[in-house]
């Protein structure tokens, strides 16, 4: 019954929970900073909707439901 995934796995898990309490535990002290990654999540999400709707566009004007 040897499983030789299951140690890599545990220290991932470990090392995304520790970093993931090093992220809780910056986000407090450096509100700046945590301001400044959601803006950078936020343009991001931005970024990506209008490309998607640029794409969407372009499909429908190539298909030609939408007459630009």
């Amino acid at each position: 019954n040897y499983q030789p995934n299951q140690p890599t796995g545990r220290l991932e898990e470990i090392s995304q929970l520790t970093f993931l309490s090093q992220c809780c535990l910056i986000v407090p002290d450096k509100p700046a900073g945590f301001y400044l990654l959601l803006r950078i999540t936020m343009i991001d999400l931005w970024v990506g909707v209008v490309f998607f709707y640029i794409r969407l566009i372009k499909a429908l004007h190539l298909t030609g439901f939408l007459y630009l």
